[in-house]
């Protein structure tokens, strides 16, 4: 957590390998996979979900169930990404995220653009990740049910609590 311009986005992409910086930063040989705020794609959702020049069976099993947990027509694989809504391009953008077999998720506003029903079906997702999450949000209650564990940058440095948002609030 932290106002807007604190860093949070910078500190993912440092994570992700993404921003230059001064400093040692150990990954321990883990796969990263980050869902940024904004992200445009020039191709279809189908051939920006499925990689068929290195073809997963399992994968693909993964993202049709997700589909269908975030209640999606899979009609919306063969339309072209730019020609979706906010939210299908943010859900679309999300299952790749979910699918990707990653061990830690960085996930910068991920609820922008979602609907309810979306969240919700986040919020099962991530609880039911075997990895780490790593998020931002102004979405109280998406803090509450997804976080165990809340980092306060301030102006006085790094507040690091393992705890539910609500608790580190109060």
């Amino acid at each position: 957590v932290g106002k807007n311009g604190s860093g949070k986005t910078t500190i993912m992409n440092i994570i992700n390998g993404n921003t230059d910086y001064e400093g040692n930063l150990e990954k321990n040989d883990i796969t990263i996979c980050k869902f940024n705020q904004i992200e445009e794609i020039q191709d279809t959702a189908q051939n920006y979900l499925i990689d068929y020049q290195n073809y997963d069976y399992e994968k693909e099993n993964i993202i049709h169930q997700l589909i269908d947990m975030f209640e999606l027509d899979s009609n919306i694989l063969l339309k072209q990404f730019n020609t979706l809504s906010g939210g299908q391009k943010s859900i679309i953008r999300l299952i790749k995220t979910l699918s990707s077999k990653s061990d830690l998720l960085l996930l910068d506003e991920p609820t922008n653009h979602l609907d309810l029903e979306s969240i919700q079906a986040l919020n099962n997702s991530l609880i039911n990740f075997k990895g780490t999450v790593l998020f931002t949000t102004h979405d109280h209650e998406f803090a509450q049910t997804v976080a165990n564990r809340v980092i306060e940058l301030t102006p006085k440095g790094v507040i690091d609590r393992h705890t539910s948002f609500d608790d580190y609030l109060s």
